[in-house]
């Protein structure tokens, strides 16, 4: 016999259209505004994350309440096992466009972070070198330096910019690209005074 989900439609503006319980599980739409897709999204009790089971694209020839009704649809579908292959792969294509969108709005911070430090670390450790400062001294304090700015234009980032990410995502990808620009600069410069 065929399992039949009930629904409750939001009737206010919320993040998710519609919800359905069905045994231990919870069914949740929701759109998503990144990739102007239908998710739906499923959650078992206890858990604190969402699963998502199918992603449908808006269409253009469709309202959202039609979008919403075929989401509805595909719950149905998966909950009753048809369709599973179909849904996966549009899951799929949905996750690597998401990613891909992300990381494109995300990369000009890592990159900005990486030029900043990559230009203060070289220019500082110019400065060093020719106040005659030791090869380590020029790597103590071109990297103290640059671990200051970094921490500055980060914490900029963090509190006057859009996050895409969660914060520790961004932060990593912050201290890395920090930590790689301090590298270069650095290196470039023992490079071209150093190796003679």
């Amino acid at each position: 016999m065929e399992k039949k989900l009930i629904w409750y439609d939001s009737e206010r503006e919320t993040w998710w259209k519609s919800r359905s319980n069905f045994e231990n599980l919870s069914f949740i739409l929701a759109e998503d505004k990144i990739t102007n897709c239908m998710l739906v999204l499923l959650k078992s009790v206890g858990s604190q994350s969402h699963d998502v089971i199918a992603a449908l694209p808006n269409s253009l020839e469709n309202d959202q309440g039609d979008n919403v009704d075929l989401a509805k649809v595909t719950a149905s579908n998966w909950i009753n096992s048809k369709e599973l292959p179909k849904i996966a792969s549009g899951v799929r294509k949905w996750l690597f466009i998401h990613s891909l969108k992300i990381f494109l709005r995300e990369f000009p911070y890592p990159l900005f972070l990486f030029i900043s430090t990559f230009f203060i670390s070289f220019v500082m450790s110019v400065f060093f070198f020719q106040n005659n400062y030791s090869y380590e001294e020029i790597i103590f304090l071109s990297s103290s330096f640059c671990f200051f700015s970094g921490f500055l234009i980060s914490w900029v980032m963090n509190n006057k910019l859009k996050i895409h990410v969660s914060k520790i995502k961004r932060n990593i990808s912050l201290i890395l690209s920090a930590a790689s620009g301090t590298f270069v600069g650095i290196y470039l410069v023992s490079i071209v005074f150093f190796s003679n």
